[in-house]
């Protein structure tokens, strides 16, 4: 009986012994903490996806070369595009006293790609009808159909480019007749929309090319100018088509052919390479 009673004593003993050893084993040392566990968080993905920053111009575009713009997100991401070469030369230009029968013209030259050409003034032209007025500051508007207006130039040697107009048109806010929507046209490509036709040494420019071209793209509202009721758009080098120059006398003669208001400044050619 006694020897059965040690045996329990000694099983309850081990057991206290097995407890205290596994507090002492779990239990810091004097001084320290103990070592917390270690434990992972994961992070369910945003369902709206990156927020994006506003494009940002890294590299402003000229007429020489594209521009780049880039723009970041919130999850470290960035994406870059390119921003198209600018359609407007920055032109210095020299005058050309008038020889002959012609005027006043300029030599100019691109500050940036270099590129060359000429210029003359609408205000030099000889005008077949009544500029009325009413056009802004340095422009000439043909104020009836089948109007015209004539500059001649005399030039030292041929050259060959393309020849833009400078100048204006007013906004036709009506209806779907507003800026935004306006093309060039002449008699040779849309006998239907004839607007007006641009001759040199008469022959008639080929504008099929430009025919979708439109005013509004040149310059926006917010760039225009206000002549009495009307606001007129800027038209800045706006492309009209090939031309062929002589040495010598030349020739640019633009009629109104239609009801359209556009007040002309500048006729530019501008060489090829």
């Amino acid at each position: 009986m006694k020897t059965k009673l040690f045996s329990v004593l000694a099983v309850f003993a081990a057991m206290a012994l097995t407890a205290c050893n596994g507090a002492k084993t779990s239990s810091a040392p004097a001084g320290t903490s103990a070592k917390p566990t270690s434990q992972t968080t994961s992070r369910a993905p945003s369902s709206k996806g990156p927020v994006w920053s506003d494009w940002k111009v890294v590299t402003p575009a000229t007429c020489a070369a594209e521009g780049k713009e880039e723009r970041t997100n919130d999850q470290g991401g960035k994406e870059e595009r390119s921003i198209p070469k600018l359609k407007q030369h920055t032109w210095t230009a020299t005058a050309v006293a008038a020889s002959g029968e012609g005027v006043d013209y300029e030599n100019i030259e691109c500050s940036v790609c270099h590129v060359k050409g000429l210029r003359v003034a609408a205000a030099k032209a000889t005008l077949d009808g009544t500029d009325k007025g009413g056009a802004p500051e340095g422009c000439i508007k043909l104020s009836s159909n089948g109007n015209s207006m004539t500059v001649a130039i005399n030039i030292p040697e041929a050259k060959t480019g393309k020849i833009y107009l400078t100048g204006a048109m007013d906004y036709w806010y009506d209806g779907n007749n507003n800026n935004e929507t306006r093309s060039f046209a002449s008699v040779k490509n849309s006998e239907n929309s004839a607007n007006f036709k641009l001759e040199v040494n008469e022959a008639e420019i080929d504008m099929s090319a430009n025919l979708n071209v439109a005013f509004g793209d040149i310059f926006p509202k917010e760039a225009g100018e206000t002549v009495g009721s009307v606001t007129y758009s800027k038209i800045g080098d706006a492309e009209v088509g090939a031309v062929s120059l002589k040495a010598g006398l030349n020739t640019i003669k633009f009629t109104r052919v239609d009801s359209y208001n556009l007040a002309v400044k500048y006729f530019t050619v501008v060489f090829a390479a």
